[in-house]
């Protein structure tokens, strides 16, 4: 290990004479002179003649071509009190970043400690670990997410950042939404369509984005009794499908024909596996929420003309109508619910809306 080099460099006078060992040495105004190559570290801590020069404005120290502060430049020209041999050793800071070394007091070097709102700090026998502290997410002010806000992910162990609309999933509006490709409540509907009487009639769809609905939409040829709707979401962790209540209603007038929509509170429907439940105390036909000639699903239309592909109704007969509906479902699969590609089954369900 090579020893620092030292350098004085007088700052203010046109000439400045500090005395070391037996060598008076004179410096000249911003001339700057190596005296580690003629002497020891001890014996330039104990000139108190540069100490002096110091206190005075008239002379800095320079440590490896760092120029240090009056107050780390005193530090360094100061004899320790023990009056032992040895280098009179300091410390400085080096590089861009905050400054962890703040003064040396005597003997004894003064060091800046870090503190951390966002962060907790462990004191290890060799090391200072940093972990990332809770408060780092509950200190900062809430936001609802957008596109073009970023969010930390974990890349096999890389951190990596991503674009928050592609991390949740994007906002979409449907077929339905806003009549944006068109008005559901004109056209010609599916006759072979209906249910029975207190049976629920389950279709099931998947989101990818989220979906913002505040009403409902049915077509019906009337018959009276009482009806309820309501969506429900998969739940992975348990199996079933949970209903989400503020999407539920049975304000259906089903002793008229045609369309009609009926207002729900507005729900934001995230990512993830629905299911739309029509359940009932009557018996009717021509039950139906879809234009022809295409088969539309409950977010868009899908297939052809004649194309069933992909489209799935489930039933669930001997359900003593109620309301309100059932809060918990269980999963397709399960032998709960009577599985069926007919179209008496597709076409009893609802439209997904914006009133």
């Amino acid at each position: 290990m090579s020893k620092a080099a030292v350098t004085l460099v007088n700052v203010s006078s046109t000439s400045e004479t500090v005395f070391i060992k037996e060598l008076n040495i004179n410096i000249l105004f911003n001339e700057e002179l190596i005296v580690t190559n003629d002497f020891t570290f001890a014996e330039i801590g104990a000139a108190n003649s540069l100490l002096t020069a110091i206190q005075n404005d008239k002379i800095l120290i320079k440590i490896n071509n760092v120029l240090q502060s009056k107050t780390d430049s005193i530090a360094y020209a100061t004899v320790p009190a023990s009056g032992g041999s040895g280098e009179v050793n300091t410390a400085s800071n080096v590089g861009a970043g905050v400054k962890s070394f703040k003064q040396k007091s005597g003997v004894d070097l003064e060091f800046r400690t870090i503190t951390s709102a966002d962060f907790n700090l462990t004191q290890g026998t060799d090391e200072i670990e940093i972990q990332a502290h809770p408060t780092m997410i509950t200190n900062q002010s809430a936001v609802t997410p957008a596109s073009g806000m970023e969010v930390l992910l974990n890349d096999s162990g890389a951190l990596k950042k991503g674009d928050v609309s592609a991390f949740l999933g994007a906002s979409f509006e449907n077929n339905y939404v806003n009549n944006a490709l068109f008005n559901p409540t004109v056209g010609a509907f599916a006759t072979n369509g209906g249910t029975g009487a207190n049976t629920m009639t389950g279709y099931c769809y998947t989101i990818h984005g989220q979906v913002t609905i505040d009403a409902l939409t049915i077509t019906s040829t009337g018959g009276g009794g009482n009806l309820a709707t309501a969506i429900y979401k998969y739940d992975s962790a348990t199996a079933k499908f949970n209903k989400v209540v503020s999407t539920e209603t049975n304000s259906w007038n089903m002793a008229v024909s045609g369309f009609q929509t009926v207002s729900i509170t507005q729900t934001t429907l995230e990512q993830g596996i629905y299911l739309n439940v029509v359940s009932t105390d009557t018996g009717r036909g021509g039950m139906s929420s879809y234009n022809q000639p295409k088969l539309d699903t409950p977010l868009g239309r899908i297939g052809t003309a004649t194309s069933a592909t992909g489209i799935m109704g489930i039933t669930k007969g001997s359900v003593t109508y109620a309301y309100p509906m059932i809060s918990q479902l269980d999963s397709i699969g399960t032998g709960y619910w009577n599985e069926s590609t007919g179209f008496f089954n597709k076409f009893c369900s609802f439209l997904l809306n914006e009133a």
